[in-house]
């Protein structure tokens, strides 16, 4: 929730939120009446007959604007201030200031206790004489008064707008007559600029109309020039030379494009041949260089030949270690026998004759069987002849025939090679022979294209150079722009032709020729006359701002003419109006008035009454039935919040037996004493707990869960003054109610923010300056 103050006192465009407790704190002047006032003007519809009412308007003037979120009530100022309002210096609820104390007072005496202190009676009848529906006598009486007040409002309405109306007629005839007088010299500058105006504007349209005479005759004249040169370039254009021209310049560009193409193609082609033919030169030097080393490649493949074919032998001879060993054994065992047969003297016995036989034995195995001689080819000695053969063959060619490997089989390979690059070389030659041939053969083409396409463009050119010259003109570029001038002075003449004709038509005339007479005759009468023909642009704006304020000036002029003529009309209404038919009205509109005002207290006066006792009727409805004293309840009630209040040191019994009467209470003497006689701020603290049990029954209809406390507690210690918040805290949250504190007092907002902080109740502050 929040209030947005547009322009309220001093505060223009300012916006304050809202919580359940909201603080306004600031020093004098700051602006807290203002808000509080702002508040009040939001939450209900302040009426500005009110004495609040009254002085709403003068502090503020009417010129105010609140917009608010907070919902709106239906009740009277006076009540919701007497109610839910607890401002310094009238915290106490004191009934002398109500103005209808002596009705309550009455209504209580004489009309709900005669019959007794029962409170569901008194709530009944209470509620029976607050109806306003129904067959009652009190709805009857209710309905019957608001007809009443309905139709004499609307009667006041309609009598009081016919006399606004003949009032504001009556006052407004010198105004009107004066106001007369002002738009009738206004018609005449009108009139008066309107003439000059039009004076200007003829000037300027007929030297604009010279200036076109002036530029018609001209074209004639062009007219009859063009006429005079446009069959010979008719003849031009229904040529074909045009299209042929056109098609040959497109045919010589590609003719062009193509020799250049074949240009090119020859120029390749014969770089080629001619690459060609170094290329078989050099291959024909290189295969001649080959070719010589041919004779030499086969006389060293048949020395090859003989060599491999010669035999070279060698011999070894290879001990045969087993019979070696055996012969030498058999001949040592022989000559080992011999000696020994003969240590007794030589003789030639059987003994002596074997051991001779072991040794011959012997030697003939040594000999024998002890080695053998092999005989082979020499190996060395043909690798070595091979190897001389090679280093000689690459000697002999030059490195040209060289062998990988110094044997045969690199030989021969080195002379397969050499056989088979001589054949690769021929074949390469060939090849190249071949290829220079073919290149001939299509160079000779080609020359041969070009030249037919180099006739075709010849022929073509000397085509169109016959047609140029027939054409007087040098080039084709030359000859198109010849045709699209004669195409575009064709045009020109047609358009020109046209517009000729119809302007014969406008002027009536029959023929260009008539035309141009008349034209002529135009043109002597403007120079008689001294008009120039010159008409620059800036008179051609000139001229159509004056047409458009020519227009406008005839409106301004139909329209004032209009206005003076309803006014004068209107004066003479007005004068012929009776002051007799005026004077009624007045005399109609005063007793309207007094009517309306007569019904309206009396309607007041029944709305009183019907909310005096419905509130009595709320108030009774909480009474105990078995209650013997008629204030008992309340009192009671009262004596609950007053306790609540207090100290436990300080509880006082509150003694209050008439509600006409004002309350006593005991003090810590346990003296009674009456409520004046009590200290102020024991006076403040009892009516502070009176008050919100009022706002609390007062409410019970309305449903307004709002109070606003202006410095509550002025004339009260820190105690009490804590203990007034803590009750009032206490008795908005369990009430639900929203409460508004206004006040300069810095340890007050201190209180009032610890106070909602240990009672979980937001509370917002807001410091004025």
């Amino acid at each position: 929730m929040d209030i947005s103050l547009k322009k309220f006192g001093l505060f223009v465009n300012k916006s304050f939120p809202f919580e359940q407790i909201t603080v306004f704190y600031g020093g004098n002047e700051s602006g807290k009446t203002t808000v509080f006032d702002a508040i009040v003007s939001s939450l209900i519809k302040v009426s500005g007959t009110t004495v609040y009412g009254k002085r709403i308007n003068a502090r503020y003037q009417k010129d105010k604007s609140v917009q608010s979120s907070l919902p709106a009530y239906s009740i009277s100022a006076p009540s919701f201030l007497h109610t839910h309002a607890i401002r310094e210096g009238n915290i106490q609820f004191n009934l002398d200031e109500d103005k209808n104390k002596n009705e309550v007072v009455q209504i209580i005496q004489n009309s709900l206790f005669d019959t007794g202190f029962d409170p569901k009676k008194l709530k009944e009848k209470c509620l029976e004489s607050s109806e306003k529906t129904g067959t009652k006598k009190s709805a009857k009486n209710y309905k019957q008064l608001k007809e009443s007040l309905d139709k004499a409002e609307s009667h006041f309405q309609r009598i009081d707008a016919e006399r606004i109306n003949s009032i504001k007629e009556w006052s407004s005839l010198p105004e009107k007559e004066t106001k007369k007088q002002n738009l009738e010299e206004e018609l005449k500058k009108i009139e008066e600029s309107l003439e000059q105006t039009n004076t200007r504007y003829e000037v300027l349209e007929k030297k604009e109309n010279h200036s076109f005479f002036d530029r018609l005759y001209a074209s004639i004249l062009i007219w009859e020039d063009k006429s005079k040169m446009i069959s010979g370039l008719k003849k031009l254009l229904e040529s074909d030379s045009e299209t042929f021209l056109t098609s040959s310049e497109k045919k010589l560009t590609e003719l062009s494009f193509e020799i250049k193409s074949l240009k090119n193609q020859s120029e390749e082609k014969e770089k080629k041949i001619t690459s060609l033919g170094l290329e078989k030169q050099e291959a024909d030097k290189k295969l001649n260089s080959i070719f010589a080393l041919e004779p030499m490649a086969g006389s060293f493949e048949k020395r090859l030949d003989e060599i491999l074919s010669a035999t070279i032998l060698k011999t070894q001879i290879v001990w045969q270690i087993p019979y070696v060993i055996v012969s030498l054994g058999v001949f040592l065992a022989g000559f080992m026998i011999s000696i020994f047969s003969v240590q007794d003297g030589f003789s030639v016995s059987p003994l002596f004759v074997g051991g001779l036989l072991l040794v011959a034995a012997g030697v003939f195995v040594f000999f024998r069987f002890g080695k053998n001689i092999d005989v082979e080819k020499d190996e060395e000695s043909l690798k070595t002849r091979i190897q001389s053969l090679s280093e000689e063959l690459i000697l002999q060619s030059k490195n040209a025939i060289r062998p990988i490997l110094n044997t045969k089989e690199g030989i021969r390979e080195a002379l397969k090679e050499y056989s088979n690059s001589l054949v690769l070389e021929r074949n390469q030659i060939q090849i190249k022979e071949d290829s220079l041939i073919l290149e001939k053969n299509l160079l000779a083409e080609v020359l041969q294209q070009l030249r037919k396409l180099q006739n075709e463009s010849e022929d073509i050119k000397t085509a169109t150079e016959e047609i140029l010259k027939k054409s007087n003109t040098s080039s084709i570029e030359e000859y198109k722009e010849k045709i699209r001038s004669a195409k575009s002075i064709i045009t020109e003449f047609s358009d020109l032709d046209l517009r000729l004709s119809q302007t014969a038509k406008e002027y009536q005339t029959l023929s260009i020729e008539e035309l141009k007479l008349r034209t002529k005759d135009k043109l002597i009468n403007f120079e008689k006359e001294n008009i120039p023909k010159d008409f620059s642009s800036e008179e051609k704006n000139e001229k159509s701002n004056l047409k458009s304020t020519i227009e406008s000036q005839k409106q301004k002029k139909d329209l004032k003419s209009k206005e003076v003529h309803e006014l004068q009309y209107s004066l003479a209404s007005l004068v012929a109006t009776s002051t007799e038919r005026l004077n009624r009205i007045l005399k109609e509109w005063e007793k309207a008035s007094t009517d309306l005002n007569q019904v309206k207290n009396d309607f007041d006066e029944i709305e009183l009454n019907f909310r005096a006792y419905q509130n009595l009727a709320n108030v009774f409805s909480e009474m105990d039935q078995n209650s013997d004293n008629q204030m008992q309840v309340l009192i009671e009630s009262v004596g609950k919040r007053w306790n609540e209040l207090l100290s436990g040191n300080e509880l006082r019994k509150l003694e209050w037996d008439d509600i006409a009467k004002k309350p006593s209470s005991f003090d810590k003497r346990n003296e009674l004493r009456d409520f004046e006689n009590l200290s102020t701020g024991t006076q403040e603290l009892l009516s502070f707990a009176l008050r919100l049990e009022y706002a609390k029954r007062m409410s019970s209809e309305e449903k307004i869960p709002w109070i606003l406390l202006d410095e509550p507690f002025r004339h009260m210690d820190e105690a009490r003054v804590g203990s007034a918040v803590n009750y009032c805290l206490d008795f908005l949250r369990r009430e639900e109610w929203n409460g508004v504190f206004f006040t300069f007092d810095p340890g007050l907002v201190k209180t009032i923010q610890e106070n909602a902080k240990s009672k979980n109740l937001d509370c917002i502050l807001h410091e004025l300056t």
